[in-house]
């Protein structure tokens, strides 16, 4: 079965390492903030990476 993702999305592929490290960073903020900070990985990459370019931007 080949799964496409939703209109206006794209798929990417991390290693299994460094998703589950940031896995392990997900779960611990949000057991530090006491809520759900962060609601998925998808969410910590687009961040991480808009930051990134930003900086390179400057």
């Amino acid at each position: 079965m080949f799964y496409l993702p939703p209109k206006g999305y794209r798929n990417i592929s991390i290693k299994e390492s460094l998703y589950r490290e940031l896995e392990k960073f997900m779960i611990q903020e949000n057991a530090k903030a006491g809520y759900r900070k962060w609601k998925s990985i998808a969410e910590i990459v687009e961040t991480a990476v808009k930051e990134f370019l930003e900086k390179r931007r400057q």
